[in-house]
């Protein structure tokens, strides 16, 4: 859905593909080279767990993102899944930091 609506909105759009199997989930090392190669990027979205996979993001690696030297903007966690998450990963305690 967001390249979709990226593209309805005639906004360019970066991929970062997952780790592969068995894991399918966020590949930080990938998403810190994206962020340091284009200082242009100004939204990050996160789906937290993720759709379908169900695969978590474990905190410490989201903050490796928010606290990355080059990066000032917003990150949007996708948290539509979160009732089938373990508790403790909602992450709102976050927001007003």
């Amino acid at each position: 859905m967001y390249t979709v609506s990226a593209q309805v909105n005639d906004i360019s759009l970066l991929r970062v593909l997952v780790t592969p199997t068995p894991e399918f989930t966020l590949n930080i090392l990938s998403v810190l080279f994206t962020l340091s190669s284009d200082p242009l990027i100004k939204l990050i979205y996160v789906c937290l767990p993720s759709n379908p996979t169900g695969a978590l993001i474990p905190k410490l690696q989201l903050q490796e993102v928010l606290k990355h030297p080059t990066w000032n903007s917003i990150v949007v966690l996708d948290k539509a899944y979160i009732d089938f998450a373990p508790d403790g990963l909602s992450l709102t305690e976050w927001v007003t930091e």
